[in-house]
Parts: C-alpha cells; structure tokens; sequence
C-alpha cells in the first residue's frame, strides 16, 4: 500500500511538472508573439537593426537624416567649371573603417570606389566614362538626391 502512494505520488508530481513546464511555454509563446506583433516594438527593432543615413541634395541641402548626421562634420558636393558635379567629399566626426556607401536616388549616376583624401575624410568621384553621366548631365534641371549610408 505504501508503495501504491509513493508511485502515486510521483506520478502526480511529475505530471504536474509537465503541466507546469507546457503551461510556461505557452505563456513565453503568446508573450512573444503578443511582444512582435506590437508596432511600437516593430518601430524599436527596425531603429536599431537599420543603418544611419542622410539625404541631401547637389546643393548641399540635408534634406532627411536618419541618424547619420551625427556621424558627420561635412558633406560637401564639388563641381568642375563646368558647374558638373564631380566628387562628394564626406568629412565624419571621426574615423569610419568601412566606406560610406552612397547612391543618387533620382538619378542614374555611377560612383567610383570611395577613396581616403585624408587621415579620416572620404572622396567619391562620380565616373565621368560612363553613360549614366552622360544621361544625368543632359537632365541638368533635376536637383540630384544622394542617399548617404555609414557602416557602423
């Protein structure tokens, strides 16, 4: 009889265990699931896990900044004499390892390998050979957008 109640009661024990561990589990699951499907914790994530960027214009305009002003000292856009955008000079608050990337996002402009013009100072030639430069020249009356990427 007696061992009839102990197997009973490890049987009830264990069983409880179980029931204790499955419920757990199911609450971590909906707490997780209640937790990514919150916008307010979607906007948090997307923050922290997206690069800093600015947007700024041929004039030298910042015209958005998502964070990676504060990286920045200068952006600077030359020209030739011509008054043709040739390099965009990007002078950061401190020394970037990785290259910006940069784009235009309304025009089709090709861009030369970033190169180093100082100790922490990055220059990007626009390559004048190829035929989006020629493209983008001829439609001169659009002000060029560049997006601006740091790789943290």
């Amino acid at each position: 009889m007696d061992i009839l109640i102990v197997i009973t009661s490890v049987v009830t024990l264990i069983g409880g265990i179980v029931t204790l561990f499955l419920l757990m589990r199911n609450g971590i699951d909906a707490k997780i699931e209640e937790r990514i499907s919150n916008p307010i914790f979607l906007e948090k994530v997307a923050k922290k896990a997206q690069l800093p960027f600015v947007v700024f214009d041929e004039n030298n305009k910042v015209i958005y900044d998502m964070g990676a002003y504060e990286y920045l000292n200068k952006l600077a856009v030359h020209r030739d004499e011509k008054g043709v955008i040739k390099e965009i000079t990007i002078s950061p608050k401190r020394f970037l390892t990785v290259a910006p990337i940069i784009e235009c996002i309304n025009e089709n402009i090709d861009f030369y390998e970033p190169e180093r013009a100082s100790q922490i100072d990055w220059v990007i030639k626009i390559n004048k050979e190829g035929p989006l430069y020629i493209e983008a020249e001829e439609s001169k009356q659009i002000i060029k957008k560049f997006k601006l990427t740091i790789i943290k």
